[in-house]
């Protein structure tokens, strides 16, 4: 049986701005969570006029820093006015999301959280 519970995968928070080719049209959105082969998007719902549950497992092209990926939508949710969209990268091009994620600051664990100071 496979898990899907998010706290067995290493993810950390991070905003990057990526552009995402979704059949016909291209969105912007900003990523939260991102792992070593998936990443979620954040996108305004008003950009996206495509029946989304008609994308999934469906192929997308990535830009990000101009750098181009592929990758494909895994699952997506509505959270508040924000699709929240699970895309994975393509096994082709994971080494290169990785130089990318290596190439960022340091991670940010979990900006909700409180830390506790002595």
């Amino acid at each position: 049986m496979i898990s899907f519970d998010l706290r067995s995968l290493h993810r950390t928070y991070r905003e990057r701005n990526i552009t995402c080719k979704l059949g016909d049209i291209s969105v912007s959105g900003t990523t939260s969570y991102i792992s070593s082969r998936e990443f979620i998007l954040m996108i305004p719902t008003p950009r996206i006029k495509l029946c989304m549950l008609e994308m999934l497992n469906k192929d997308v092209i990535l830009e990000i820093e101009n750098v181009t990926l592929d990758g494909s939508i895994k699952w997506y949710t509505i959270e508040c006015d924000y699709y929240c969209i699970g895309i994975g990268i393509h096994k082709t091009d994971v080494p290169v999301w990785k130089r990318l994620l290596s190439e960022t600051t340091a991670d940010i664990v979990n900006p909700g959280i409180n830390h506790a100071q002595v």
